[in-house]
This record gives C-alpha cells, sequence and structure tokens, in this order.
C-alpha cells in the first residue's frame, strides 16, 4: 500500500497461521483460525493457510477452502468460498493472486483438483471459471500481459509429469 513500509506475508499451514513480517523478519501480526468465522468449529487442525495476496482494499487469504478477507488494519471482514460444485466454490483451492490487468482489480483463485482458475471481484462475487484442460495448477504468476500456472501433474494427479501453462489476458 502506498506509503507503507515493505512486509511479507509467510503462510505456516502445519502451525495453522499467517505472519505479516518486516523484511528482516520482525512478526508484525499473526493470524490464527478465526473462530469469529464460523467457519472451523474452533478446530485449528482444518485451518491450513497455504497462500496470501494483498488487495488495494486489503488482505486476502484462504483457508480449507475460503477465501477470508480482511482490511489493512488486519481486521476480518468476511469469506467466500468453500468446497463444492457451485461456480463460487473450490476444490483444492491453491492459489490465489490479485489481478490487474483488466478495468478493474480482481482475485484470480485456482480450483486445482476440478482443472480451473476462477476469477472474482475483490468483494467474492463469482465472474468466469476457466477449464485447464486436464492440468492441476497451482499459485498464479502475472508477469506483464500473461499468467503463468506451475502444472504439478496432467491427466493423473500422482503422475508428476510437471510443466508450465501460460495463458494471455484473455484467458487464452
Amino acid at each position: 500500500m502506498k506509503g507503507e513500509k515493505k512486509s511479507y506475508y509467510i503462510t505456516d499451514p502445519d502451525l495453522h497461521e499467517v505472519y505479516k513480517t518486516t523484511v528482516d523478519g520482525r512478526i508484525l501480526r499473526t493470524y490464527k483460525v478465526l473462530v469469529e468465522s464460523g467457519l472451523y468449529d474452533g478446530r485449528e487442525d482444518q485451518y491450513k493457510p497455504t497462500e496470501t495476496t494483498i488487495a488495494p482494499n486489503g488482505e486476502d487469504g484462504y483457508g480449507l477452502h475460503y477465501i477470508l478477507r480482511y482490511d489493512h488494519n488486519g481486521n476480518y471482514l468476511g469469506y467466500f468460498g468453500g468446497s463444492g460444485d457451485g461456480v463460487e466454490h473450490f476444490d483444492c483451492c491453491h492459489g490465489v493472486t490479485l489481478d490487474e490487468r483488466g478495468v478493474s482489480p480482481e482475485l484470480l483463485i485456482t480450483s486445482r483438483s476440478n482443472n480451473r482458475f476462477k476469477r472474482f471481484t475483490l468483494d467474492g462475487e463469482h465472474i468466469v471459471a476457466i477449464l485447464t484442460l486436464g492440468s492441476f495448477i497451482c499459485r498464479p504468476i502475472i508477469h506483464g500481459e500473461n499468467l503463468y500456472f506451475a502444472v504439478l501433474a496432467t491427466e493423473t494427479w500422482w503422475s508428476y509429469d510437471g510443466m508450465v501453462a501460460v495463458f494471455d489476458k484473455d484467458n487464452k
């Protein structure tokens, strides 16, 4: 954010926490399982955050197929997603990033096990789902006009025959 010093967000799925740190490693904030969200029944072992992204309006991350939203002060704003077959749901969401290539910023979130990535508004409204043709994608990276995904496997989950998938700004 403008005027804010650089910081890192470090996820630890085994300790069930996300840390906001200074560049030299000092912990500024710790995000733990959110009892107030009602999503995890107070069970810390269900909260396994693996990715974060910073949006212009706050801090976004996920756990247990949910995207958890926070403001820039670390206050919980709400969630969206979860497991299921609907367009708003995920099956192994394993990557989230902010896409500012279009007119308005969007969240781009992978749904690895059903071979898709999905676009959402910053408030969590579904925009579109894009099929990745049998590729188990994760961690989207935007560089210039292109979008890159690591593909851990194609066809079968345990084949580990990885590659890189490249999409243009029109998701082609």
